[in-house]
């Protein structure tokens, strides 16, 4: 045995308790689909027939499991080929050699690396604002020490596990999508192995939201997962900013949110399906120190991905696309360099007898993203819903009911039968009936630098490509453009900046006493936190929605059980 090789791809539809996959709603493992050891599935370069059978019977989409399976045998005996050609002209022996040399050269200079950087620590705290069954705010922070050529990070404080809720994530996950990051974002000069992450130290809280126990429900851990692959980078911006040697320039945070629809029901075609899109892999990357971000470039967890074609899509699905992939207009990460954009989406189900969406992130009240440097982070971005009407029926007779612009169509509200519905972005499975609209935004990755710093002729460029708009322009940028030329007035723009620097002035506090007036206690009493509230894990909050605040202590720390949201309901409405 020389080498093992692996083919794997983000398995969709495992006939979880919601279709697609990732089940908001899944209150346990039992919730979460098929579970299974792994076990052989093609004997001889051939798939075992009974087991492709086994595997079909228990998902939604059985000719996506077939499709699926064809494509990693046919990719297993493609890099086998490979291997086995190197093997022929090198040999065993080199080929073992260069793996075992590679993962410890990569060690060795990481080693080397963290030693350049300055000792100290330096931290983040970011939040989740929703367990995609109810609103709350659970903290995921992380803080970067640097002793030496020792490197911690440090995740005590995280919000406690959540026993009944499908976003908590094992620790060996997690470390993988922090590796991720370095490896994209920090490090990506180096070779692309597991021995990047090999120096580092990890700290948790046992029973936390990162490192729960071994039964807690984890279908949606995308959630600390996709902002494990985005925060890193963001510490790592304020330990190299002194340095003179940086192995990439620094940048902002990626977008984080697994910002798509999930589908399932029954297709034009009479066929039972259920998945979620590929249109998730268009995510903003973050501003860096020299340029602005890539708009709708790629998802954080990978450089080179694909949205699919929605053409082939239609074809065998009955949703519809009535807006894909468009920049959202003034939906921006805004600094000195701007964060890259992401695109609006507006789907609608034609032709099938029964069909659904739902989704699975946060960040509608909360930021998921942040800014380094002065930059800004990205919005909030909720859902926004237009039911009771058929859109197809409506724009035989009004074709300027359907607005190509998610905040054109809520606020023009063409309809007046329609209910047009803002809600949080996490939505449970919910049945769509034909011509009713949905519509999401893929965000945008966070700012860099003070926005008064941007060039203005950057600014009219956005305006320009009309992913800006000039009143916008004037209320952050301080750049004055004239609505209907489009011609930038320098003279006013640098009157406005001045003023702004002097408001400023005036604004501004000493560290101190900034502190004293703006730090609390606590979180206010109706807040549903979870986790600590200082940069120390040794306390911990617990306010479960709809009952009373305890705390706990980091080192022994207990699962949460969370009521369930229809009984909270229930008890508001009889009170």
């Amino acid at each position: 045995m020389i080498c093992w090789i692996a083919t794997i791809i983000h398995e969709g539809e495992n006939g979880s308790i919601e279709p697609g996959g990732l089940p908001s709603i899944a209150e346990s493992p039992f919730d979460e689909g098929l579970k299974m050891s792994p076990f052989r599935c093609a004997e001889n370069f051939e798939l075992k027939r009974d087991l492709v059978n086994f595997l079909q019977n228990s998902v939604r989409d059985p000719k996506l499991q077939y499709a699926d399976m064809k494509v990693k045998l046919h990719a297993s005996l493609r890099l086998r080929e490979r291997i086995l050609s190197v093997v022929e002209e090198f040999g065993e022996e080199a080929l073992i050699g260069s793996l075992r040399k590679t993962l410890e050269d990569t060690e060795t200079e990481v080693r080397r690396r963290i030693k350049e950087l300055p000792d100290g620590t330096v931290r983040i705290n970011t939040w989740l604002d929703h367990s995609l069954r109810e609103p709350l705010l659970a903290k995921v922070p992380m803080a970067v020490t640097i002793d030496d050529d020792r490197m911690v990070f440090d995740f005590r404080g995280a919000c406690p596990e959540l026993a009944n809720r499908s976003i908590n994530t094992h620790i060996s996950a997690f470390k993988t999508c922090l590796a991720t990051n370095m490896i994209l974002y920090v490090w990506p000069d180096l070779p692309v192995n597991q021995a990047i992450f090999s120096p580092i130290e990890m700290r948790t809280n046992r029973n936390s939201l990162v490192d729960p126990s071994n039964d807690s429900p984890n279908a949606m851990s995308l959630l600390p997962l996709f902002r494990a692959m985005s925060i890193p980078a963001s510490l790592f911006a304020k330990l190299y900013f002194c340095l003179p040697k940086r192995y990439t320039a620094l940048s902002a945070s990626h977008y984080n949110q697994p910002a798509t629809f999930i589908y399932g029901g029954i297709t034009q075609h009479g066929e039972v399906t259920g998945n979620f899109c590929a249109d998730i892999n268009g995510n903003g990357t973050g501003a860096r120190e020299d340029n602005d971000g890539e708009n709708a470039m790629s998802p954080l967890f990978g450089a080179v991905a694909d949205t699919g074609e929605q053409e082939l899509a239609e074809e065998e699905l009955p949703y519809v696309r009535l807006v894909g992939q468009q920049l959202a207009k003034d939906r921006i990460g805004f600094g000195k360099y701007r964060g890259g954009l992401g695109y609006e989406q507006m789907v609608t189900v034609r032709s099938s007898s029964f069909w659904g969406f739902m989704t699975g992130q946060c960040g509608s009240k909360h930021p998921s993203v942040y800014g380094v440097f002065g930059g800004y982070g990205c919005p909030a971005y909720p859902l926004a819903k237009v039911k009771g009407i058929n859109i197809f029926e409506e724009i035989k007779e009004n074709p300027n009911a359907l607005k190509l612009d998610i905040v054109e169509m809520m606020n023009a509200q063409e309809i007046p039968e329609a209910d047009y519905v803002v809600q949080e972005a996490a939505m449970s499975f919910e049945p769509c009936a034909e011509g009713e609209i949905y519509m999401i935004c893929q965000g945008a990755g966070g700012g860099y630098g003070d926005v008064l710093e941007r060039d203005p002729f950057q600014v009219l460029k956005d305006v320009e490509e009309n992913i800006l708009s000039t009143a916008l322009a004037e209320e952050i940028y301080k750049v004055i453009i004239d609505p209907e030329t489009l011609i930038l007035d320098e003279a006013a723009s640098i009157n406005a900046r001045c003023e702004e620097r002097e408001k400023r002035k005036v604004q501004g506090r000493p560290y101190k006493e900034f502190c004293k007036n703006w730090v609390q206690a606590g979180p206010s009493e109706d807040l549903p936190y979870m986790g600590s509230w200082g940069d120390t894990g040794e306390e911990i909050i617990a306010s479960p929605p709809g009952e009373s605040r305890y705390t706990m202590q980091g080192d022994e720390m207990a699962a949460v059980m969370l009521s369930n949201p229809k009984d909270r309901r229930i008890r508001r409405t009889r009170k």
